[in-house]
């Protein structure tokens, strides 16, 4: 098991977590993870939204995987990415609102105590 916590890549939240699951599987170098977090307060923070404390960091590849949110205001399709050598999960979603219609990478105001306050995904991944 390991302990996922939420972060900002530019300054970090403050979040009060209801639930803050991580367990993860190792074969050789393939990973899977399993995350469920849920909050129930989450203010400040800024930059891109990320989940640390990954149990190993990815190889020189990045890597995505599938997951599933309770809600996440104009963003659909969200999927959780893992970058090269990193031990933590960005998230890019499918802008809806026609401003970028691309995709983009969530941002740790998307995140609050009503959007969304759930997240549970899981990613497999290659670590060294």
């Amino acid at each position: 098991t390991f302990t996922p916590t939420l972060t900002g890549s530019n300054a970090n939240p403050t979040a009060s977590y209801v639930n803050q699951t991580g367990k993860y599987t190792k074969v050789g170098n393939l990973v899977t993870v399993y995350i469920s977090i849920r909050t129930s307060d989450f203010t400040g923070g800024s930059g891109d939204l990320q989940i640390d404390g990954l149990p190993f960091a990815s190889n020189g590849d990045a890597q995505g995987g599938s997951i599933s949110f309770y809600k996440v205001n104009s963003l659909s399709e969200v999927s959780p990415h893992i970058g090269a050598g990193n031990s933590r999960v960005i998230f890019l979603g499918r802008d809806t609102t026609g401003i970028s219609n691309g995709w983009v990478v969530m941002s740790t105001n998307t995140w609050s105590a009503a959007n969304p306050t759930l997240a549970q995904f899981s990613v497999t991944y290659f670590t060294t």
